[in-house]
């Protein structure tokens, strides 16, 4: 395989305090070797959520019924979290910065290998990528697992990272039934990435901060030979991965994910919608109600579970078990319930959308269109909240929100929806449906 990192300029050594001080500023951190960092992955050990045993708890029930209800479609739930780049190459972090010098790299990845411990004790697949990412000899070796200058990994680590999935899947006996398919890899002509084109977040390139030339990544692109792909053939259905921008066309992960595994990969990217973009647009558009796939690999960094907080990774958790449980055939629906302007409110007899009683279990859909940031759910005569929904003003997701109705959830009875901020709800209407469960 051609080196994934190839030598394009030569790297002055950043000496002067002055520009680091200005990448600092930019959120990028030089460290050793040419090798940048961005602040945002110095996130301290104590802000994950794992970090506090009782949230750890907690996190690891709400896998664990996520995992279940994709189980119950058949359909295998596999985690892979992607650990910081500061912890797979520690020995790039510089000792000339305050940041990387006090940095607890080795309590984050104590954390991390303790978050797929946990996960697979309890039942939930996970996938230890940072033991393979971190077995390269960084002293002689250009072929790094991220990328020099931005924090994803690099075409090395996203092979080394699909070869763990499959070593993990191997081992079980649901994959060693599956039918497999003859898949190779042909290496196209490589594509060149920089600083400037691949640094999200970061402004500048280091050549505008500090007046340094930085080295060109050369990313080895390919393509897929399936030797059954005819206009006869019989797909065999393999893999949904739900991606972040790890799961970008530039790394290849998820071609590196289809040889491994020998399975066809459907791949559902979120690039730059955090933790559950992915899996909400994929839900939205029936990639994974239908139990036809396997396997679900969902692809997410390890960061996600600092930035995010566990009030609003527990109500998306709950989200994708309600969706999940659902059974939506023969809904009773109505649309275009207007939302008033003044208080945000709109009120929704659950009761007259099906007189009848359908059963014990039975799921509220609430469509509206985003952005709608958080919202609450109580009964119409009692303001104290039965479901609270915690979502960012930015997102753009599919809009579509499930709440079971039975005893100790929603009641079969009037609710009144509170949108906190009524601002974005302005001209706004709702749809809701009531669908029996699984």
């Amino acid at each position: 395989m051609v080196a994934s990192l190839l030598l394009a300029l030569a790297v002055p050594a950043l000496a002067a305090d002055d520009c680091r001080t200005r990448l600092a500023s930019k959120r990028t951190e030089a460290g050793r070797a040419g090798v940048y960092f961005f602040g945002i992955s110095f996130v301290v050990p104590a802000k994950y959520t794992v970090a506090d045993a009782k949230k750890a708890e907690t996190l690891l029930k709400l896998f664990a019924e996520v995992s279940a209800a994709f189980e119950a479609r058949g359909t295998t739930l596999v985690l892979v979290p992607v650990p910081p780049k500061p912890v797979v190459m520690r020995q790039y972090l510089s000792p000339l910065s305050e940041v990387q010098r006090n940095y607890d790299h080795a309590e984050v990845a104590r954390l991390y290998l303790r978050f797929i411990r946990s996960m697979n004790d309890g039942g939930v697949a996970a996938v230890d990528v940072l033991t393979p990412l971190r077995k390269f000899d960084w002293r002689t070796t250009w072929e790094l697992p991220n990328m020099a200058n931005e924090q994803h990994w690099s075409a090395t680590g996203a092979r080394l990272s699909a070869q763990a999935v499959a070593a993990r899947l191997a081992k079980t006996e649901k994959y060693r039934s599956l039918p497999k398919v003859a898949l190779r890899l042909r290496e196209e002509n490589p594509a060149t990435t920089s600083f400037a084109q691949t640094a999200r977040g970061a402004g500048k390139t280091v050549l505008d901060v500090c007046g340094v030339e930085i080295r060109a990544e050369s990313i080895p692109q390919f393509s897929i030979e399936d030797p059954q792909t005819t206009l006869f053939s019989d797909p065999v259905q393999g893999a949904v991965l739900l991606g972040t921008s790890y799961s970008d066309d530039l790394f290849s992960f998820e071609k590196f994910l289809a040889e491994a595994l020998q399975l066809r990969v459907t791949k559902v990217a979120g690039d730059g919608r955090g933790l559950f973009g992915a899996l909400e647009h994929a839900l939205a558009g029936g990639y994974l109600t239908t139990g036809a796939y396997p396997y679900v690999i969902w692809e997410f960094p390890f960061l996600e579970l600092a930035s995010n907080s566990q009030d609003v990774i527990a109500s998306t958790l709950k989200q994708v078990v309600a969706n999940l449980n659902a059974n939506c055939t023969g809904a009773a629906r109505k649309t275009g319930i207007p939302i008033d302007a003044a208080s945000g409110e709109v009120v929704v007899d659950i009761r007259a959308l099906r007189p009848e009683t359908a059963g014990s279990d039975e799921y509220l859909i609430v469509e509206v269109q985003e952005p709608v940031g958080e919202f609450r759910i109580s009964a119409a005569d009692d303001p104290a909240p039965l479901a609270v929904v915690r979502r960012s003003p930015r997102s753009t997701t599919s809009g579509r929100y499930y709440f079971k109705v039975s005893e100790g959830h929603l009641p079969r009875a009037s609710i009144r929806i509170t949108f906190a901020d009524s601002t974005l709800v302005q001209g706004k209407t709702i749809s809701v449906a009531l669908c029996g469960g699984n």
